[in-house]
């Protein structure tokens, strides 16, 4: 099914609640397997619905509806990974430093 933005934009709750409905669970599916965590996986495609209503008077999507969806949740799982990564290296350079001071009793 094609989703109407303008029909969203003027908030349709009933076209919204469809498209939640038609793809949440593929949307947390495709997510789960570029995070390889679930939960994280939900709460994020919950987070783009959220986005999605809060912000859909500034919607100005190009594409289909569906397509906007998967390349936002690509998006966000690609900025978590580098987020974690950041947070990896920051606690290696912790406990790597923290050994450097430690002394001998």
């Amino acid at each position: 099914m094609d989703f109407s933005v303008n029909k969203i934009k003027d908030g349709d709750l009933k076209e919204f609640e469809q498209l939640f409905r038609e793809l949440y669970s593929p949307l947390c599916t495709y997510a789960g397997h570029i995070i390889h965590d679930n939960d994280k996986a939900e709460e994020l495609v919950q987070d783009i619905f959220y986005g999605i209503w809060k912000n859909r008077i500034k919607l100005d999507i190009k594409v289909t509806f569906k397509a906007y969806l998967y390349k936002a949740v690509q998006n966000n799982c690609l900025q978590l990974i580098q987020h974690q990564q950041v947070e990896e290296k920051y606690k290696r350079h912790i406990i790597n430093n923290s050994l450097e001071f430690q002394t001998d009793p």
